[in-house]
């Protein structure tokens, strides 16, 4: 699956500094450059410098002075098949770049099972209903179905079958053990 989002990125111009070619840097006026605030719990980073104990005047025009710039990423992953809702893939140093020696973030990505037009999934099953005409209940009778893969797979439907319920078996989802479901079809005459 190829995704696009957005992270930030190191800032090309000032290499995550945040000072510009231009720039004037000054202690800090908030913390008197000592990068943190006493509370009255504890001492938290100085919220007007972040930590870094002074201040930029007249920052890279690039980042503004943050560091970072929002980029768009493309990026390919592979999705594994999954049996259950929501799943979350965790993607290592995929998520916003670190500065000021910082590690990198993660990237997660949370997916959803959508609704089925033809299934509807039971634990690793899957059931549908099918209905055939009455005047071919007397012959041997053959439906196509796909499964989760988009193969077509051809069923047969025995002659004078009065409302059964054929089993396909290992074409459900599997689980993570390698467990695998089935389909159900659901046959009615009308």
């Amino acid at each position: 699956k190829n995704i696009l989002f957005k992270r930030n990125e190191v800032c090309p111009d000032c290499k995550g500094s945040g000072i510009g070619e231009n720039s004037i840097i000054k202690e800090c006026s908030k913390c008197k450059g000592k990068g943190k605030i006493k509370t009255p719990l504890i001492d938290i980073p100085c919220p007007f410098c972040k930590g870094r104990k002074f201040e930029i005047l007249n920052p890279c025009s690039n980042c503004g002075g943050k560091g970072l710039i929002k980029k768009d990423v493309h990026l390919s992953i592979s999705v594994p098949s999954f049996s259950t809702d929501r799943l979350t893939l965790t993607f290592k140093g995929e998520g916003n770049k670190g500065i000021n020696g910082g590690k990198d973030g993660d990237l997660q990505i949370k997916f959803s099972l959508k609704k089925h037009h033809f299934y509807i999934k039971k634990g690793l099953n899957l059931y549908a209903e099918i209905s055939i005409p009455e005047s071919k209940k007397n012959q041997e009778n053959f439906i196509n179905i796909k499964n989760l893969k988009g193969e077509n797979l051809k069923v047969k439907i025995p002659e004078n079958a009065e409302n059964i319920t054929l089993r396909i078996t290992g074409e459900g989802f599997i689980s993570k053990s390698g467990e695998k479901g089935n389909i159900y079809i659901s046959v009615k005459y009308v």
